[in-house]
């Protein structure tokens, strides 16, 4: 769910910081 795409990574990062 979170490794879908590249940028969707870095925003998953941000909800779980």
């Amino acid at each position: 769910r979170i490794l879908r795409r590249p940028y969707v990574t870095r925003f998953a990062i941000k909800w779980i910081e």
